[in-house]
């Protein structure tokens, strides 16, 4: 079996995506933000400060950066673990299966991997000392917050980024592969590209709950009609084969997952400063 045929060591009813979802959602949002507001609340003068600051994702509130940094990923920890529960508990298949094809881990590629991106990082900063780069660094070396970040570093970013690709590059991309070869693939997978999209949207607006509720009545209309004399000539029609051919493609989990997972970091504000040709590099790799 390939990694994208492992979602088959398990069950797949649809339901089960769903309530997976949910439950990685509160762990990451809600649960995994406690300990982040606890602290923001404590640093605030007043509920008016507290809220004011909740708009940068309380980053003007003065925390120290080490422990801002360990909040922001104890986040993503937690929406890891949930999305191991899920997959566990609710998919009925082993962890192992989201994350390889293999029977185990292959630990020599994760450090060939870890070394190689370290030399690379190690490189472009030092070319970019050399290259202009020290009239604009300074050095400030201080013992305890540096071990501190490294600590930080090793042990909990490569959580954090482990969620995101596991979700996106393991979990979806896995349901996604395998919802390909359903006839009802393209209404299934606008439905909850609509429905993800809409609640982000409506998270900003009201309106976007009338929008979204709209455009999901739409489309479950259009599921309902699958099994009417219309869509079948449909399905029997060489456009549709021809569709329905390319959407089988290994290819297309990759890219829809690769263009869910780029939109999403998109609406992050940060970006901006990183500027967008780095992340569509980051996206694409």
């Amino acid at each position: 079996m390939n990694y994208i045929q492992q979602a088959y060591k398990g069950l797949n009813d649809w339901w089960r995506y769903l309530i997976t979802i949910i439950i990685v959602f509160i762990g990451w949002q809600i649960l995994g933000a406690i300990p982040l507001i606890v602290v923001a609340i404590t640093h605030s003068k007043d509920m008016n400060a507290f809220m004011r600051a909740g708009e940068d994702n309380f980053m003007s509130l003065g925390i120290d950066s080490n422990l801002f940094l360990f909040l922001m990923l104890f986040m993503f920890i937690v929406g890891l673990v949930f999305l191991f529960i899920g997959v566990k508990s609710i998919h009925k298949r082993s962890i192992t299966t989201l994350i390889t094809s293999r029977k185990k881990m292959d630990w020599k590629r994760v450090f060939f991997a870890f070394f190689l991106w370290f030399f690379v990082g190690i490189t472009m900063l030092v070319i970019g000392y050399f290259s202009g780069g020290s009239e604009t660094m300074t050095f400030n070396f201080k013992p305890m917050p540096f071990l501190l970040l490294v600590v930080v570093s090793f042990l909990f970013m490569p959580l954090q980024t482990s969620f995101e690709e596991l979700l996106f590059r393991g979990y979806f991309m896995q349901g996604l592969g395998i919802s390909t070869i359903n006839k009802k693939f393209p209404f299934i997978f606008v439905y909850s590209m609509i429905s993800i999209f809409g609640l982000i949207y409506f998270y900003q607006s009201l309106s976007g709950l009338i929008i979204t509720g709209i455009l999901i009545l739409l489309i479950t209309f259009l599921s309902l009609l699958l099994n009417s004399q219309l869509v079948n000539n449909l399905i029997k029609s060489k456009l549709y084969l021809k569709l329905h051919s390319l959407l089988n493609s290994f290819i297309v989990p990759l890219l829809l997952t690769s263009v869910a997972f780029g939109l999403l970091h998109g609406m992050n504000p940060e970006v901006e400063k990183l500027g967008y040709i780095v992340m569509v590099f980051y996206i694409g790799t």
